[in-house]
């Protein structure tokens, strides 16, 4: 058992030492981050074009909802493969600035389904809330009363 954990272990450190593993590695973790900078930019998308039909006081209760998050989350890191990789810093606050906006107009999205008003916050008339698709007619609201 020990003799195979150590063969394991020394070729673990031949691929680590190897040149190409390492180049190989390397493209790796850039395509992992490239897919993760990929989905957020998608999210982003949808959560920015529903921010933009808010007034001013919700934008504002949106801002401090995604700083909060920030705050909570702390200093984003990337590890790929059990390795942490530095130098990645102003990537991934980008990333992590586009997913908390996403989070909190879900959030916005999901309790105004709900009937929950927060701040102002307004679903779009034209546009379906939860994926952003042109909707065939125009979103009819009850009114409460």
């Amino acid at each position: 058992m020990a003799v195979k954990k150590k063969k394991t272990r020394v070729q673990e450190i031949k691929e680590l030492i190897d040149p190409k593993s390492q180049r190989r590695f390397e493209r790796e973790a850039e395509n992992a981050l490239i897919d993760a900078e990929e989905q957020a930019e998608k999210r982003y998308e949808w959560a920015h074009e529903l921010k933009q039909f808010q007034d001013h006081d919700t934008t504002v209760a949106i801002n401090r909802m995604t700083a909060r998050m920030a705050q909570m989350a702390g200093v984003p890191y990337f590890r790929f493969r059990g390795v942490t990789l530095n130098n990645l810093e102003e990537r991934l606050m980008r990333i992590q600035y586009k997913t908390h906006l996403w989070i909190a107009m879900r959030l916005l999205v999901a309790a105004a389904e709900w009937d929950l008003q927060i701040s102002n916050f307004k679903l779009p008339d034209a546009r379906c809330a939860r994926c952003g698709k042109k909707l065939l007619r125009k979103r009819v609201v009850k009114n409460a009363g």
